[in-house]
């Protein structure tokens, strides 16, 4: 018998949403006693396990908290197969698949087409092709780079612990009815625990920004724009003494950034 939960993690400026489906067995796993990988919070470990058996929670964390390595190690040590799903790469490969490593899993990264040499031989030719859709071959398998290639991993990694994969690969796999996308799907069936880290931007995604100290040249034809511009301009200009003296709070901060508390009334559990 298999039991099915689900519950979001909201943060200030991170959030989480997991899915997971776990077995009702209530002993653990042997590898639920194995130590923790070195320099390791344990509480934070703990934390995460507690949440993970909890169903539908709402976590209020602050940034940079160690829940996404934290709830990743606590799904290994319970014998349960992960999916990490994040807005970008860098996140995948420094944090999660580390991680998973540090803790004897299997890591199992699901790249974008992108990462195949013969498509970034195609796109130093004309760089404007990294930002458009590609179709990669579907005889992967013959290919002479398939056993170090990123975008095979998923083919070759026959048992994961844990897979990673970013939104925007996920959402081309859902949208291609080609054969690759269906073995990732089918091979996505069999995971335990979803983690969708960064989850805010599912419902906020990003929107263009101007650097406030910034000038930009609009040539006159687009006239359109450039009243938006100048309205823009004019805000800055009526609040250039505010934007002085949080220039000055970021500079005293050695991290790089600054802001207000605000208050929540979020149910602690």
């Amino acid at each position: 018998m298999r039991t099915e939960t689900t519950f979001q993690m909201l943060a200030g400026s991170t959030a989480a949403s997991v899915k997971m489906s776990s077995s009702t067995r209530v002993t653990p796993p042997i590898t639920y006693f194995f130590p923790l990988p070195e320099g390791m919070d344990t509480d934070r470990v703990k934390a995460a396990d507690k949440i993970l058996k909890m169903g539908n929670v709402a976590v209020c964390k602050t940034t940079r908290a160690g829940f996404t390595t934290s709830a990743v190690i606590a799904a290994e040590r319970w014998d349960l197969k992960t999916l990490v799903i994040a807005p970008t790469r860098n996140i995948l490969s420094k944090t999660v698949r580390k991680t998973v490593q540090n803790n004897g899993g299997r890591p199992c990264g699901i790249a974008g087409n992108i990462t195949c040499k013969y498509l970034q031989e195609i796109i130093k030719k004309d760089p404007l092709l990294a930002e458009l859709p590609l179709m990669k071959g579907e005889k992967c398998d013959s290919c002479e780079h398939y056993d170090t290639c990123p975008v095979t991993e998923i083919e070759r990694v026959d048992d994961f612990t844990t897979a990673t994969i970013t939104y925007a690969k996920l959402e081309a796999v859902m949208l291609s009815s080609s054969d690759s996308a269906a073995f990732i799907k089918e091979r996505l069936a069999e995971v335990d625990v979803i983690i969708l880290d960064e989850a805010h931007l599912l419902s906020f995604p990003s929107l263009p920004q101007v650097d406030f100290d910034k000038y930009v040249v609009i040539p006159e034809e687009f006239r359109a724009l450039r009243r938006i511009y100048d309205k823009w301009r004019d805000m800055q200009n009526e609040n250039r003494e505010e934007a002085h003296h949080i220039e000055f709070l970021v500079d005293q901060d050695l991290q790089g950034f600054t802001g207000i508390r605000v208050p929540t009334h979020y149910l602690r559990r």
